[in-house]
C-alpha cells in the first residue's frame, strides 16, 4: 500500500489549462494554443486575418501541424499598438 492517501494525489494537469506564456521565454514558433495567449482570436478569425493578408502567415510544417514565427506575430501586435497610440511591448 501506498505511504500517500489518494485524496493527495494530484491529478494529471488538463492540456486544456496551460500556464500563460511570459514574453522573455517565447518559443521560436507558435502553435495556434500558444498564439492565442497573445491574440485572443478563433482559429477561423486568424486564417481570414491571413487570408485577407493582415496577419503573419502559418508556416506548414507537416500534415496537421502549423506555427507561426513569433518575431512576425510580436511584430503585428507592436503595429496595432502603434496605431492606438500604445506603447511597443519590449
Amino acid at each position: 500500500m501506498s505511504d500517500y492517501p489518494h485524496a493527495m494525489v494530484e491529478p494529471p494537469a488538463d492540456p486544456r489549462h496551460r500556464a500563460p506564456l511570459q514574453p522573455n521565454a517565447l518559443p521560436r514558433y507558435l502553435r495556434l494554443h500558444e498564439l492565442q495567449q497573445i491574440v485572443p482570436y478563433s482559429h477561423m478569425h486568424f486564417y481570414r486575418l491571413e487570408r485577407d493578408g493582415k496577419f503573419p502567415t502559418r508556416i506548414k510544417f507537416g500534415p496537421g501541424r502549423v506555427v507561426w514565427d513569433t518575431e512576425q506575430v510580436m511584430a503585428w501586435v507592436d503595429a496595432r499598438r502603434a496605431e492606438s497610440g500604445a506603447e511597443p511591448l519590449k
